[in-house]
């Protein structure tokens, strides 16, 4: 990683699944509020994870498509960077993706591959895995272009003096047998934009998952969940931010919307 030292901020916004646009301003406040680099969001942060059947409403997917050109332009105005989960149709198909913006020549974004589909989960009613997408895939609207970044690919970032590799894995891409992280050549630094559920079981299991990936890939690796505004009856969503470095042996547990 080239550049000075880089300042990543960890956010869980108050989610309104049903309400993009109120979606849309909690991501614009935290940005534009944020003196960091990298700006990190949850799973799904834009359009709300816990949103049933209203990821088939086309008018509903434009508008986070409407969110993302918005925070792109904040994005570039102040010289940071979003990484944040929004759906995206690719060739007739809904994908639940991580969607980086503030670079000046593109929106880049991946697609989950191993869909959560055990106990209160069934990802694979709205969405498609995005294993078999390649760095041919596009998704253009008449607002956008966006480009999809497969598995395998690695993400290179430059924005401003810095060069940055990312690996990301969307919530479950970290239980896989491999993980798209683990495919990842050095990257500098892993995300995990999740919507898992806060149990007593997940918490240690998930520290072990970070620590585990960080030690062999020799980066550091940051988890960031959903917010409390999108807990239900079933699965209690609680603005987790955790940071492990294998490098140093540093790890920090936040339960904050910092």
């Amino acid at each position: 990683m080239s550049g000075n030292n880089l300042s990543i901020s960890l956010h869980s916004p108050f989610v309104h699944p049903g309400k993009v646009k109120n979606n849309i301003e909690e991501h614009l406040k935290l940005i534009i509020g944020s003196e960091a680099n990298i700006n990190v969001f949850p799973e799904l942060s834009l359009s709300g994870y816990h949103c049933g059947d209203i990821f088939f409403n086309k008018k509903y997917i434009n508008e986070c498509y409407e969110g993302i050109r918005k925070i792109n332009e904040a994005c570039l105005l102040n010289k940071t960077l979003a990484v944040f989960g929004c759906p995206l149709e690719i060739n007739n198909s809904l994908y639940n993706c991580a969607v980086i913006c503030g670079l000046e020549n593109n929106i880049v974004a991946r697609a989950k591959v191993e869909l959560a589909v055990s106990q209160e989960y069934y990802e694979q009613r709205w969405f498609k895995s995005g294993i078999y997408l390649n760095d041919n895939s596009s998704f253009i609207n008449k607002n956008l272009k966006i480009k999809v970044k497969s598995t395998l690919s690695n993400i290179d970032i430059n924005f401003d003096s810095y060069a940055v590799r990312f690996a990301i894995d969307i919530c479950e891409d970290a239980w896989a047998e491999i993980s798209p992280s683990m495919l990842i050549d050095s990257p500098d630094l892993i995300l995990n934009l999740s919507a898992s559920s806060d149990t007593i079981s997940s918490r240690q299991a998930r520290r072990f998952m970070m620590k585990g990936i960080s030690e062999r890939k020799k980066c550091p690796y940051l988890y960031v969940s959903g917010s409390t505004g999108e807990s239900t009856s079933i699965s209690l969503l609680n603005n987790i931010h955790l940071v492990y470095s294998g490098n140093n042996d540093l790890e920090r547990y936040f339960s904050s919307n910092k």
